[in-house]
């Protein structure tokens, strides 16, 4: 008895590439779906969010970045002078800080475009904050009117 008669012929080598090309196509075609569904779903998640009444603005968004670079730089002073909590930056040191990374530090709001009139450093074991919140608040008003 011969074992030819269970296996089927196998398929021309024109009917192989064809296929594979088939089923290449179909995944490329679904990585395609998927992908662009996921960036709609991006594009309108970030749509919604940018046009919701009070939103977070780039401004609140940078300002909130100066506050972070503001509280990492107060660390480099704690661990480089042996600072303890409540201690208070000098003057010196301060407008050291200010003469090296100053320009960068300024809330978009502040209309006088100063860190010092931006930023309170405060004392050493308390957040910065920003002296500007009074205008985030109200520009943020001003686009839930509008």
């Amino acid at each position: 008895m011969s074992n030819t008669a269970c296996c089927p012929p196998p398929l021309p080598a024109r009917r192989n590439r064809n296929l594979v090309w088939l089923i290449v196509g179909i995944v490329v075609l679904v990585m395609l779906t998927t992908c662009g569904g996921l960036f709609g779903c991006a594009w309108w998640l970030v749509s919604r969010v940018g046009s919701a009444a009070g939103s977070f603005s780039m401004d609140d968004y940078t300002c909130g970045q100066h506050v972070e670079e503001i509280a990492l730089l107060k660390e480099e002073w704690v661990t480089a002078h042996d600072g303890k909590a409540g201690d208070a930056i000098p003057p010196a040191d301060l407008a050291e800080i200010l003469a090296e990374h100053g320009e960068k530090l300024v809330c978009p709001l502040d209309p006088k475009h100063t860190p010092q009139t931006s930023y309170e450093f405060g004392p050493i074991g308390t957040d910065p904050a920003c002296k500007c919140r009074t205008l985030h608040e109200q520009k943020r008003n001003g686009k839930k009117k509008t």
